[in-house]
């Protein structure tokens, strides 16, 4: 059974009237009521007067705390609104049983809760809220920035309109302080690399401290050195020594480092005849295989300079995968000699075989990895040069941006170019879409009030060089 304050006023009264006596009610059905009611059989014709009651006393005007200037708004507000005085029209002399007015079809349903009192409408204990006034509710329940399901739940204990909650998560969607303090997207669904047809083809390139590491994709296989400094001509120099060894790679993965950035290792790059893929400094997700590498390096390395071992490195190139094929096996085509003995039985296997099986144990990876990560993650939309977006900074704030152009990038699929004060480039991850143009006031405007800014010049920001 429902309170009495969530039902219509003429159950109210009814129940109020009865509130006096005891009743036991039992429904039976009508074919085992063998006599008719007696009372309504032998009416009496004596005129008893039956005192009226003040149900209005029941009703609870004082739905939120304001005052008299304000309670005095709503009025005149509700007064001009002609949705509201439509329904207050029906509610005096009572709703048509079709064919209503169209601004009130959408009290249709529930028209038995609604009130009026002191020129205000009601529905149930929830004042609606008329549509000049509707702007300033929204201010208040969206005071303390809280999302759109806390705001949509305070809203429904004492306000109704129609099409609150779409107003209310609209508030929320274009708040300019609630989108600044945004929360962080999901991760994206992972693009693997796919296995290249056999070593060196394509190398992960990143320093640590002074210490250049290269990492093949395909056998995992890493060369290390130490440089004396991390110039440009230092780096090519060492990539050189490396490439008359292992040959010159297809395509290079690094991050936007000072000597992967140059126009000296671009030129050498040309020179190569080498595809350059980048990621963003600060995101090495993107980098993982030489990020782990460098992880993997700096504890052998620390606990070996401890221990005085000098053939770390070695066995670590030598400690078989979990397919049975280690990484400077599979680098050099032939089993790599080490302090352990070792059997000359794998030299005489053709390296087609251990490549083949490599290329099946990386594909058999790659699947996996996508499976689990992508549990997790959910693809975002699709951006436009030109577009208006919101871009994640390092301080984990959102700013305005543009985003510019896209890279052809396998390392970085989803990677863009964006306007900024300083021009920046990242992930499609780190953007978020706003309801609103950027730059707009925050806060909500009625649907009849609202407007759109379309004189945006961001003609200020300067676009990077390509």
């Amino acid at each position: 059974m429902k309170e009495l304050a969530l039902l219509s006023p003429r159950l109210q009264k009814m129940l109020l009237r009865i509130l006096r006596y005891d009743l036991t009610l039992t429904y039976v059905p009508e074919k085992f009521l063998y006599f008719a009611d007696t009372l309504s059989r032998f009416p009496t014709n004596a005129n008893i007067a039956t005192p009226e009651l003040e149900y209005r006393l029941v009703t609870v005007h004082a739905l939120v705390a304001m005052s008299d200037t304000r309670w005095t708004q709503l009025q005149q507000h509700t007064k001009e609104d002609p949705q509201i005085q439509h329904v207050m029209q029906y509610i005096r002399f009572g709703w048509p049983k079709a064919d209503c007015h169209a601004l009130t079809r959408v009290f249709w349903d529930f028209k038995e809760e609604l009130t009026e009192e002191e020129e205000l409408l009601y529905s149930g204990q929830r004042l609606v809220v008329p549509d000049k006034s509707r702007k300033r509710v929204i201010e208040v329940l969206h005071g303390a920035h809280q999302a759109s399901e806390r705001m949509i739940r305070q809203a429904r204990l004492s306000a109704y309109w129609s099409g609150m909650t779409s107003d209310l998560r609209s508030a929320v969607d274009r708040c300019s302080q609630c989108q600044a303090y945004a929360r962080a997207n999901s991760k994206e669904p992972l693009h693997p690399l796919p296995a290249t047809p056999h070593p060196w083809l394509t190398v992960a390139l990143n320093l640590f401290h002074v210490d250049d590491v290269a990492v093949d994709y395909f056998s995992k296989d890493f060369l290390v050195r130490q440089l004396q400094t991390s110039s440009t001509q230092v780096v090519c120099w060492t990539l050189i020594d490396w490439w008359l060894i292992q040959g010159i790679p297809r395509e290079i993965i690094s991050d936007n480092g000072p000597p992967f950035f140059s126009e000296g290792f671009r030129a050498k790059l040309q020179e190569w005849d080498t595809v350059h893929s980048t990621i963003s400094p600060g995101h090495s997700l993107a980098n993982g295989l030489v990020e782990q590498t460098i992880q993997t390096l700096k504890a052998v390395i620390w606990k070996s300079k401890a221990s005085g071992e000098d053939t770390a490195l070695l066995s670590l190139r030598t400690t078989p995968a979990p397919d049975g094929i280690s990484p400077a096996g599979l680098s050099t085509e032939r089993v790599v000699r080490s302090l352990l003995p070792t059997s000359s039985e794998p030299l005489e296997n053709p390296s087609r075989n251990t490549w083949r099986r490599r290329r099946a144990a990386l594909r058999d990876n790659a699947s996996k990895a996508k499976e689990y990560f992508d549990r997790h993650s959910r693809a975002l939309e699709p951006l436009k040069s030109g577009q208006e977006v919101w871009l994640q900074t390092d301080t984990r704030q959102w700013r305005p941006a543009t985003p510019i152009r896209t890279f052809a990038n396998r390392a970085a699929p989803d990677k863009f170019a964006w306007k900024t004060l300083t021009s920046i480039i990242g992930y499609r991850r780190f953007l978020n879409t706003p309801v609103k143009p950027c730059g707009t006031e925050p806060g909500y405007q009625p649907s009849s009030h609202r407007e759109t800014n379309t004189d945006a010049d961001s003609s200020f920001y300067q676009e990077p060089e390509t």
